[in-house]
């Protein structure tokens, strides 16, 4: 792994290893790098984005929070207000379930507004889905095709 000075195309710090992934010589470089920096850049770079930070985006209701009925079909959110089932068992990308969506009515004065949406100030109302299971309408996946080699006596 390298880190090159863009202006310059000159490798800086460089570390060579035996395995595959070079995931575990970022930090070794970028702290290779510390004397190098000028501002919030390494030499021309862009800045590192911090992973390790704790998302900053508030946190939105899960599914988890609401409660699903399969047999009666019915979804209530955490405020208590019932939502209106869209359909029978729906398909979405390759995933068939039970869609939820919330009523236009409900929407606008409730208090967790904020916690159910991530957008609230623009999206009218939450829509909600219960995966019951995976749709193969291509044939079987490259995995599983894969399995069936593997498991072939030859």
């Amino acid at each position: 792994m390298a880190a090159v000075d863009a202006a310059h195309q000159i490798i800086v710090v460089a570390h060579a290893h035996g395995t595959g992934s070079e995931q575990e010589l970022l930090v070794p470089i970028v702290e290779a790098l510390q004397p190098m920096l000028c501002g919030t850049t390494i030499m021309g770079l862009h800045p590192l984005h911090n992973k390790t930070a704790t998302p900053t985006t508030p946190t939105v209701f899960t599914a988890a929070d609401f409660t699903y009925d399969a047999d009666a079909r019915t979804c209530v959110c955490p405020a208590g207000k019932s939502l209106y089932r869209r359909g029978g068992n729906r398909k979405t990308n390759k995933h068939v379930g039970a869609h939820f969506r919330g009523a236009r009515r409900d929407g606008g004065p409730c208090p967790p507004r904020t916690q159910c949406l991530r957008t609230s100030d623009t999206t009218p109302v939450r829509n909600i889905a219960f995966v019951h299971g995976r749709v193969d309408t291509d044939g079987p996946t490259h995995t599983a095709r894969m399995q069936a080699r593997i498991d072939a006596p030859a």
